[in-house]
């Protein structure tokens, strides 16, 4: 029987010159560019909502939270549905206002927006709830005392929210992170064909690793990415 042939550092060496996988790579730190920021801005306005409510803050708690408990494969083709370029219900609505349809998943240029949407919206609801949680940790005395002293909510934002909240967006922020660049169901389930298209403009790290390795079988070179992806 033949054995598969140790080839040392080539596979390595071969991702340095891999077009495809420098686009992947590319893509998923583009993920993590707009994911990150946007998520926690999204969750923290959300957050900061929910806490001046003070009669069924619970029911909009879980009202937020539903979607990280959601299957993310049923959440994916949901979202798949939404974008389509017939029928889809966004173009049905731009088309009721008189604006054009857009071709979303099938252009290079949004694909990859429609993908992020996604992350960000099944994201929100647990990065609502620690962000809560941090801000329930601020004693009301300090706002209290800021306003006795002048201050305007932005300011008291800006000098008594944010400092307060810096370990939980700490946290939030490497949590993240980490899911990003994970990234795969999504792409899978939304992508064109799911095959992280069209031209790979939508492809994630992972994904590509699961094609090389699981449809092109070979795992040598799936490898050599996947160790890459642990050391990112």
């Amino acid at each position: 029987s033949s054995e598969t042939p140790f080839v040392g550092f080539k596979n390595y060496a071969k991702l340095l010159t891999d077009a495809t996988f420098l686009k992947v790579v590319g893509n998923t730190l583009y993920y993590v560019v707009l994911c990150l920021p946007i998520g926690l801005a999204l969750a923290l306005a959300v957050a900061m909502m929910l806490n001046r409510i003070k009669h069924g803050v619970g029911f909009f708690r879980v009202l937020y939270f539903i979607p990280y408990v959601t299957s993310v494969v049923a959440v994916s083709w949901i979202w798949r549905w939404l974008f389509m370029k017939t029928g889809g219900l966004i173009n049905n609505l731009l088309l009721s206002v008189g604006l054009p349809a857009q071709p979303f998943m099938g252009s290079t240029s949004q694909a990859i927006y429609v993908v992020a949407s996604n992350v960000v919206w099944q994201g929100l609801g647990f990065n609502v709830i620690i962000f809560l949680a941090g801000l329930k940790q601020i004693p009301t005395v300090y706002y209290e005392a800021a306003a006795m002293d002048g201050a305007k909510p932005w300011r008291q934002f800006l000098h008594i929210t944010l400092p307060l909240l810096n370990p939980t967006m700490v946290y939030l922020s490497v949590m993240t992170m980490i899911q990003t660049l994970q990234i795969f169901t999504q792409v899978k389930n939304i992508s064109f064909q799911g095959t992280g298209g069209p031209l790979n403009s939508t492809n994630s790290v992972v994904h590509y690793i699961y094609q090389t390795g699981f449809k092109s079988f070979n795992m040598g070179y799936a490898s050599a990415m996947t160790v890459t992806l642990f050391l990112l």
